[in-house]
């Protein structure tokens, strides 16, 4: 779940962008403007909360997501796309949005915590966003 709370999305990214810098101020209004209008009620560590269910809808938020970006975003190279492929060394299915050629945006990340190095688990981030060939995560997105 992401949690919404006064009218803002508690997004943790974990951000590294090498080329698309100039897209990340636009992205993440567009992701929180998309995450308040997909807000409901959710219980969530035995409470009510505010928040947009992600869990197991990952790939529809992902769809949704993409539409929405490219309804806002009029820059015809720098579309958003739904892409399914793999992910990790284990090729476990799932579906990720690429924007214009190479930027990976996953709003899916925590749910595959354990294959990831723990050094970079610590930071406790919901969301990944990454357009660079070397990065650790970024290699392990499959298509």
């Amino acid at each position: 779940m992401l949690e919404i709370k006064n009218q803002k999305a508690n997004i943790l990214p974990y951000v590294d962008v090498v080329c698309a810098d100039h897209l990340l101020g636009e992205l993440f209004d567009l992701m929180t403007e998309y995450l308040i209008e997909h807000k409901m009620r959710i219980q969530y560590d035995h409470s009510l909360r505010q928040g947009a269910h992600i869990s197991g809808i990952v790939n529809w938020h992902h769809d949704k997501f993409s539409r929405y970006f490219n309804m806002h975003h009029h820059e015809s190279l720098e579309k958003a796309r739904t892409v399914e492929g793999e992910f990790s060394i284990d090729n476990i299915p799932h579906t990720w949005i690429v924007i214009g050629g190479n930027l990976i945006v996953d709003f899916g990340i925590k749910q595959f915590y354990q294959y990831l190095p723990p050094r970079l688990t610590k930071n406790n981030f919901n969301i990944f966003v990454s357009d660079n060939h070397l990065n650790d995560i970024y290699h392990l997105y499959q298509y």
